[in-house]
């Protein structure tokens, strides 16, 4: 009788540490499939290896906004943000001056992904959901609310941003299979003094020759791009077919 009290005993013993395995395993198994395995930076959300896509959305403030066109821009720009994939990279820019150095972005933060995104068994759904919520979702709704407001600067170096954008984001083996989505909001009316469309719109078969095309020219890693073209009453002359065709050869 004591002989079968330690069989069943070790019997018992043996089911409990299959049930240990069992469990474990399906949580290892769960962790990679809902990809909870990824070592995550705190600061930028992103992980540690790399992001998984890149978005990266250019806004130009050189001059201001209707109400109707800040209320579209705000919704086209939340919808952007959502539709950035979990661990996607979000980064957000200005067009500025790059003659004393090169842009950096107002924000880059990855997509943590919300609660159904996450394992119920190896992750707390409720807090990836308040991590979208209040680290990556409010995070860049502030930065957009604040880059509405027009700074009237003199120039708007369009070519200029890009190129520095490029520099800074797109170049490098760690973007070489990466899917990239490059968004600019802009009238897209390049004015510098080096080159101003205010006093013209070359096609741009004749300006890829002059001499400032081929200092600013660059390549943009693949990229899909997306323009955001804002209508300026006071540009009609300058906003033509001609003016949106030029663009899309360059970016071509």
């Amino acid at each position: 009788r004591e002989l079968d009290n330690q069989n069943r005993i070790g019997y018992m013993l043996i089911i409990v540490i299959i049930i240990i395995i069992v469990v474990i395993g399906y949580y290892f198994i769960d962790s990679i499939l809902t990809n909870n395995y990824q070592k995550i930076d705190e600061i930028t959300l992103c992980p540690v290896n790399g992001p998984t896509s890149l978005t990266i959305i250019v806004i130009d403030r050189s001059e201001s906004l209707k109400p109707v066109q800040q209320e579209l821009l705000r919704k086209n720009l939340i919808e952007i943000k959502e539709a950035v994939p979990r661990f996607g990279s979000l980064e957000v820019y200005t067009v500025g001056q790059t003659d004393k150095a090169v842009l950096r972005p107002e924000i880059k933060i990855c997509n943590p992904g919300r609660a159904q995104d996450g394992s119920k068994l190896t992750a707390n759904p409720q807090r990836l959901e308040k991590k979208w919520r209040t680290q990556f979702s409010q995070s860049l709704d502030d930065i957009f609310s604040r880059l509405v407001v027009v700074t009237n600067d003199q120039f708007s170096p369009i070519m200029e941003t890009i190129q520095s954008v490029a520099a800074t984001s797109l170049a490098g083996s760690h973007n070489k299979d990466l899917p990239i989505k490059l968004i600019i909001v802009s009238d897209f009316i390049q004015h510098t003094q080096q080159y101003s469309q205010y006093k013209g719109v070359d096609t741009f078969d004749k300006f890829k020759n002059n001499p400032y095309f081929k200092q600013l020219h660059t390549d943009l890693n693949g990229a899909d791009v997306e323009m955001f073209y804002l209508l300026r009453d006071s540009s009609q002359k300058v906003q033509s077919p001609e003016h949106t065709k030029f663009w899309r050869d360059y970016f071509r």
